[in-house]
């Protein structure tokens, strides 16, 4: 079996809900080719609310909280890609 994708989340209002539902789908489904290790939003209770449904899906630690993406990236040099959910008009901002 592949080694999981270690994934961090940008945004975690709105949108990432459904996305969040996408990752419970293919977990239940054995598609379990990523472990989100962290979550970032300026709402840090937002960031809390995903880090525990991540955890409830995967089990094992629960995933780091952070107000800002760049101290999210600091701190894991291990995420191999991210999750941008929030407004299309930051996405840009966010993935260069």
């Amino acid at each position: 079996m592949a080694k999981p994708l270690k994934v961090g989340l940008i945004g975690c209002g709105g949108i990432s809900g459904a996305h969040m539902g996408g990752y419970q789908e293919l977990w239940d489904k054995e598609f379990r080719l990523f472990d989100i290790v962290a979550a970032a939003d300026v709402n840090i209770s937002a960031a809390e609310t995903r880090a525990q449904q991540a955890q409830e899906m995967q089990g094992g630690d629960l995933p780091k909280t952070y107000d800002t993406v760049d101290e999210m990236l600091d701190n894991h040099p291990e995420i191999e890609c991210v999750d941008i959910c929030t407004l299309h008009s930051e996405h840009h901002a966010l993935a260069i």
